[in-house]
């Protein structure tokens, strides 16, 4: 969805991904028993690694706005 004035920050495959990394994040907190005594461990390593597949795809809107800065995933040079 684009906000009027603005313009799209992610591609649609972009956001797809996004949305399945949310999915994928719920799956595995219902996986992640919250009776369990090494829940909080357990869960905050499976969230750090969900974020950090978040932040490479949401860095492609920092790549596209700031080409001589950042690079594109899978680019070779900025």
């Amino acid at each position: 969805m684009t906000i009027p004035g603005t313009v799209e920050l992610l591609t649609a495959d972009e956001q797809a991904a996004l949305d399945l990394l949310c999915q994928f994040a719920n799956l595995m907190h219902r996986i992640a028993k919250p009776e369990g005594v090494t829940y909080a461990h357990d869960w905050a390593e499976a969230a750090d690694k969900i974020h950090q597949l978040q932040s490479m795809v949401m860095s492609q809107a920092a790549a596209r706005a700031y080409p001589d800065q950042f690079r594109l995933l899978g680019g070779t040079s900025l």
